[in-house]
């Protein structure tokens, strides 16, 4: 009850302060203007707001790049600007990049005789370049592609060049050298390939002639060895298989059946390999002098 007397007297005392404090709603006047005077408007106090100016923007160029080409590459590039960048190429003697233009003109080609004189090329620059396996490999696929190609017994010749590139010595692995006697046998088969005949006989030859002379190898390392009766399986290998194809080879193979005959008692040697062996071991002359002849 005193709380609530000692609010209303404390309202009754305020009363006169709130009836003197001017309104709250009315807005306040500017300097130099009274209640008694006529305001002027707001519409002539106010700027006049302008119209809204259109702004637009433009794309500046990044420094550096005003005069910027966009660069073909090889994806990019037509058939028939790959073939004008590879003529380039070749008549520079770039044969290198030339040959990666000729892949992408093979990929996009779609005429059959075209592409076939396109994968010859790009064959013939790789064998230039002394490339083997990688010429061989296309002279391959043109191969297997177009059998019927009136260009098929030069790629079947350069296959046995580029296989005979690659034939070691006797006293090495002879794969590449069993591979090119193949080749060649398969190129004397074809009666229609006349070109090159004489020129896949005498690489014929070579290769009979070096794997001969490494079943000779073999076999001397047999006898070192002392397994005998493997060395005169391998000598009769060489006789029925190599001595009527590279008769040069009869005399080593005398030598190495004397050889044998002496090593092992049970091998016979031939009158005939006797003979061919002595006329093929020079007799040394003595060292010794005849004391007559001296004086």
């Amino acid at each position: 009850m005193n709380i609530f007397l000692s609010l209303f007297a404390l309202f009754i005392t305020s009363m006169p302060l709130l009836e003197a404090a001017p309104s709250a709603r009315m807005p306040r006047l500017p300097e130099g203007l009274s209640a008694d005077k006529k305001p002027i408007p707001i519409s002539k106090l106010a700027k006049p707001l302008k119209a809204p100016v259109e702004r637009t923007f433009t794309k500046k160029r990044r420094k550096g790049l005003t005069h910027l080409q966009i660069q073909h590459t090889f994806s990019h590039m037509t058939y028939n600007e790959l073939k004008i960048a590879k003529r380039r190429c070749i008549e520079a003697k770039n044969f290198e990049i030339a040959a990666k233009y000729l892949e992408r003109m093979i990929t996009l080609c779609e005429d059959v005789k075209e592409k076939a004189t396109l994968i010859i090329e790009l064959a013939d620059i790789f064998y230039g370049q002394k490339e083997f396996d990688t010429a061989k490999k296309w002279y391959q696929e043109f191969e297997q592609l177009y059998p019927g190609n009136q260009l098929i017994e030069k790629a079947k010749r350069n296959i046995i060049l580029c296989t005979n590139e690659g034939i070691l010595s006797a006293d090495r692995d002879q794969s590449p050298t069993e591979e090119t006697l193949r080749l060649s046998q398969e190129y004397l088969d074809k009666d229609s390939y006349k070109r090159c005949r004489a020129e896949i006989e005498k690489i014929k030859k070579e290769c009979e002639a070096i794997l001969a002379q490494a079943d000779c190898n073999v076999t001397k390392f047999y006898i070192k060895q002392g397994d005998y009766s493997s060395a005169e399986r391998r000598m009769k290998h060489i006789r029925t298989t190599w001595l009527e194809k590279v008769p040069q080879m009869s005399t080593a193979l005398a030598q190495l059946e004397v050889h044998l005959g002496n090593e092992w008692k049970e091998f016979q040697v031939s009158k005939e390999s006797l003979k061919l062996a002595q006329a093929a071991t020079p007799v040394k002359p003595s060292r010794k002098v005849d004391m007559a002849t001296r004086f």
